[in-house]
Order: C-alpha cells, then sequence, then structure tokens
C-alpha cells in the first residue's frame, strides 16, 4: 500500500514556485466579474470553470499528483474561486469527475484551514501556505471550511480521474456553456498570457 493510501491525503510543499504564484494570482485577480459564475457551493465567492492557465497548470503538473498516487491520470477539469469576507464551505464530497483532487493556495490576507476528514472518522485541520497543494480524493474525502474573517482568499482546485479506474470516462470534464461566459476578447487574453507563463 502506497504512503498516500495510508495517509489518505498530501501536503505537496512549494507545488508552485513564487513567479507561477504571481503571475496565477494577477490572472486571476485581474478578471472582470462578468466572467466569473454563480457557485452553487459558495453563492458569495467569485467562481470560473476551466480559466486557461489554470487548465495549463492542470495539465502541465499531472505527473505530480500520478508520482504520489501511483497511478496514471486523466485531466478531469480546472475551478478556481475568490472567496470574501465571511464565506464558508459546508462539509461535503466531490462528483466523479473530482476522484483526485489538488486545492492550491494562491493567496489571503489571513489563514484559513481546510478540514479534512479520514475514512476512519479522524479530522485533520489543514493549512496551506501560497504556492502550497493539497492532494486527497475528492468523492471519498469529507472537505470543508469555516467562515472565513478575512478580506479575500484566492485559490484553485485542479481534478483528475484515475486512467484505470472506474471514472475514467470523466476525463476532461468540459463545461461549454461555461467557457462561452469568457469572451473572445478576453480568451485572447488567456492565449496570449499562456505565451509567458513559467513552466
Amino acid at each position: 500500500m502506497s504512503i498516500f493510501r495510508q495517509k489518505e491525503f498530501e501536503i505537496i510543499p512549494n507545488y508552485l514556485n513564487d513567479d507561477e504564484v504571481k503571475y496565477l494570482t494577477e490572472e486571476l485577480t485581474s478578471l472582470d466579474r462578468s466572467n466569473f459564475q454563480h457557485d452553487l457551493h459558495v453563492p458569495n465567492a467569485f467562481s470560473i470553470y476551466n480559466f486557461m492557465p489554470f487548465v495549463e497548470v492542470l495539465c502541465n503538473k499531472l505527473h505530480i499528483a500520478a508520482n504520489i498516487i501511483q497511478e496514471p491520470l486523466l485531466p478531469g477539469y480546472a475551478y478556481a474561486r475568490k472567496y470574501q469576507h465571511g464565506d464558508d464551505l459546508y462539509k461535503h464530497t466531490d462528483r466523479e469527475s473530482c476522484e483526485v483532487a489538488l486545492s492550491v493556495h494562491l493567496y489571503g490576507d489571513k489563514d484559513w484551514p481546510i478540514f479534512f476528514e479520514k475514512t476512519n472518522g479522524e479530522v485533520l485541520e489543514l493549512n496551506l501556505k501560497p504556492g502550497d497543494a493539497l492532494l486527497y480524493e475528492g468523492h471519498i474525502n469529507q472537505h470543508w471550511r469555516e467562515k472565513y474573517t478575512g478580506n479575500e482568499y484566492g485559490q484553485f482546485f485542479l481534478f483528475y480521474v484515475k486512467s484505470r479506474g472506474k471514472y475514467a470516462s470523466n476525463y476532461f470534464d468540459l463545461d461549454v456553456q461555461a467557457m462561452r461566459a469568457v469572451s473572445d476578447t478576453q480568451r485572447q487574453k488567456l492565449l496570449d498570457a499562456s505565451k509567458r507563463f513559467k513552466k
């Protein structure tokens, strides 16, 4: 049994280097409000599905998650949120396209732990630094956050499926409606920005 399977999670320090954190933070915070979608989990948050800079990370860093869980993976989708003061996240598990999940912290003016429940019922309180990532199996382990007492907290999620697993057909979980919410101008901006992304 792998170490990940025993622990059920892994914190990956410096999953993003400082330049990547700075670049992705600028990309997320520079978006016009019209580019964000309504979020059923956190109605007050600003959320966006498959924003291209995060999709690039989803693909470019797939090998990191695959090496840790010791199984081949396929990309699912990327999702980002800007949380606001008073936001919380109710206790939940994720859908099947989120079989393997990474929660990546970008910025925030106050620490905000994520609560993570192991299958034996043990609850862990985990804090991430900018650039750190939490790897877990989103469809198995319940996770949540209490109310945020700071002003703004930015993070994104990367989701994968196991290519030899029962959810393999959920790869490239493309939401066409969400992608159409990005204007042609913004899409060109993302394409231009991708050329300077440091892998």
